[in-house]
């Protein structure tokens, strides 16, 4: 056994050295300290494989290797799939795929649900906006990239899954049991908002969104004014987003590529522009393939954005099939508004700033896992610890004394308040259940009919203002 060992770690060196040989990307050969690096990596491999106490699993040896180097980019865009994961997310991209009839978000790390659609499994399990998924199938999804958590929701149609949600004014996580159906998804929905004024919203760029918004448009018919609503709207094919900005602009270039080395190109829309006021609705999850079109409609002059400062992704990804039937999304280049500008990290930032009066799926806090337990606090304790939990309780509303790091009656008081509402018991000690809930809790929904739309009736006031 020991010597098939020894033979097989051989002959995955000889593989590996030999690749060495290989000419890199563009016929170049590899300089001296590619080979080196390369060397390097190859002998740890196969140290492993020939030293390790135990057995080593091969593939997640080199899943492991693969996830290592992603994570060296320090890119949350760049990110390996699985034959399995790969299926399900071009699937998703093809406009219809086994599922389960809702869209999500992440806010800080947590996967949150934006949307649920009708007669769908989510719908009717009772899911809804702003529930947080915690586990699907036992394995937990805090942190995973949006992606991923995607991928791991989708699978074939008849397929079970059960998730572990947690639910605002619900003091425990409860599970679900769904079956995966065939969604059918559609991008984009239209109507008449006023006589002459359309409403048109997209709400993510895959395989057929520019057809789908040529129809929507001419469903409307002559318009006087329209409101573009790219709310919640994180992305998709680059493509797709040419096609539809051409339908607002004239003929011109939409969007810069740059590449590595400085090489660029403009990808150019063929549109005649439009005679009528647009106004394009944008929140923090406006991003990617979405920011293109609003960056573009803003450099042009043709509309004006209302709403929040975008999320500011100016990365393009390609995705490269590989030999075990996986897939690699790799970042590949860096975008730039038609004027040059580059919104990466920074947004855009819209010509009317206008709040929502509430967002279902925006979590109030830094991040996800801001506590830590430590320790179990209790009133007299100092510490940074307590500083955290006071900052924390402050952002949930329940504490408005200084962050000093005393836990004092007032951090008592704010704390029994809050296990009170979480359905915790009262103490007034900070273990670690209450931890997990203080890290999860969010602001819940005022009692009521639901908050005006403000942003768009700034939009709508906008276009009126315009109309001649």
């Amino acid at each position: 056994m020991l010597r098939r060992k020894r033979l097989f770690a051989l002959l995955v060196m000889a593989v590996v050295v030999a690749s060495l040989l290989v000419p890199v990307a563009g016929g170049a050969q590899p300089d001296p300290e590619y080979r080196f690096q390369l060397s390097r990596f190859t002998e740890v491999f196969n140290l492993i494989i020939l030293g390790y106490v135990d057995p080593v699993n091969l593939r997640a040896l080199v899943d492991g290797a693969i996830a290592g180097m992603l994570e060296s980019l320090g890119d949350p865009y760049s990110d390996y799939f699985t034959p399995e994961e790969l299926r399900r997310f071009t699937e998703g991209m093809e406009g219809t795929y086994g599922g389960l009839g809702m869209s999500i978000t992440t806010e800080e790390g947590a996967p949150v649900v934006l949307q649920v659609f009708p007669g769908t499994p989510a719908e009717r399990a009772g899911i809804k906006a702003g529930d947080i998924l915690l586990e699907a199938d036992g394995e937990g999804l805090i942190g995973m990239p949006l992606d991923k958590v995607t991928a791991r929701l989708r699978g074939e149609p008849g397929t079970a899954v059960t998730l572990l949600i947690k639910r605002v004014g619900v003091g425990q996580p409860f599970t679900v049991r769904l079956v995966r159906e065939l969604i059918r998804l559609v991008t984009v929905e239209s109507r008449m908002l006023e006589p002459g004024i359309g409403y048109l919203k997209i709400g993510a760029f895959h395989a057929t969104t520019g057809k789908e918004t040529r129809e929507a448009l001419a469903s409307l018919g002559a318009l006087r004014g329209l409101v573009l609503d790219l709310r919640d709207n994180t992305g998709g094919y680059l493509e797709q987003a040419v096609e539809v900005a051409s339908l607002f602009l004239p003929e011109g270039p939409v969007v810069r590529i740059r590449r590595r080395g400085g090489a660029s190109e403009f990808l150019h829309g063929h549109g005649r522009g439009i005679n009528y006021p647009l106004a394009v609705l944008v929140n923090h999850r406006t991003a990617s393939a979405s920011e293109i079109v609003a960056g573009a409609i803003q450099d042009y002059r043709v509309g004006v954005l209302v709403g929040t400062r975008t999320f500011g992704k100016g990365t393009v990804q390609t995705l490269y099939p590989l030999m075990d039937s996986g897939g690699l999304k790799l970042t590949t280049a860096r975008y730039f508004t038609p004027t040059g500008r580059s919104i990466h990290g920074i947004g855009l930032e819209p010509d009317h700033v206008v709040e929502a009066l509430y967002d279902p799926a925006k979590l109030p806090i830094v991040a996800v896992q801001l506590l830590k337990h430590e320790r179990t606090l209790r009133e007299g304790m100092v510490g940074l610890d307590v500083q955290a939990l006071q900052r924390r309780l402050g952002q949930l509303g329940l504490y408005t004394g200084e962050e000093h790091g005393v836990f004092d009656a007032a951090t008592t008081q704010a704390v029994r308040e809050f296990q009170r509402s979480a359905g915790l018991p009262v103490t007034g000690e900070v273990d670690a259940k209450t931890v997990d809930e203080l890290n999860l809790a969010r602001t819940p929904r005022p009692e009521g009919p639901p908050p005006p739309d403000v942003q768009l009736e700034k939009a709508l006031e906008v276009i009126k203002g315009k109309i001649r």
